[in-house]
């Protein structure tokens, strides 16, 4: 298996009193407390029109989708999922589940539509998704937007 690790670093001298310098880094793995990543879909970049959605679909190929309880199991899986809006217009991107494709069976809940993250220009999304609901990116602003992504599993 992959040693794939994910890192963020947050630094300034002038926010606070004191200066703030942390890091937390982190092993990806499959599933929990399972092995490392073997997939990614590549480090990709495509155009969302003014109005439009990108779809991140738990079922397409490069995902590993989750069908079983959030809980430790076999059929219970990680993606890493980086988004980034690398537009340098001012437009933004708006991240939401889509709750018709949720599987209330593996959670015990009503599926709703919620946003995850509003990401303005150079703004970026890192988090570990189990897949068992569709991810909609939509460019919310009058013009089209350059979305970065890449999923590691």
């Amino acid at each position: 298996m992959a040693t794939t690790t994910g890192k963020l670093t947050v630094t300034s001298n002038d926010l606070t009193s004191d200066k703030i310098a942390f890091s937390v880094e982190g092993s990806m793995i499959a599933a929990p407390y399972g092995d490392g990543c073997v997939n990614t879909s590549g480090l990709s970049r495509v155009t969302i029109a003014s109005g439009a959605t990108y779809v991140f679909d738990c079922d397409a190929v490069t995902t590993k989708k989750s069908t079983a309880a959030t809980t430790p199991g076999t059929n219970f899986h990680k993606n890493y999922l980086f988004i980034k809006n690398v537009d340098t217009a001012n437009v933004t991107l708006k991240v939401t589940t889509d709750g018709s494709t949720y599987l209330p069976a593996a959670e015990g809940r009503d599926g709703c539509d919620f946003t995850l993250a509003m990401l303005e220009k150079g703004d970026f999304l890192y988090i570990p998704w189990t897949a068992n609901v569709d991810l909609l990116v939509r460019a919310t602003t009058s013009a089209a937007c350059l979305m970065e992504y890449m999923i590691v599993n």
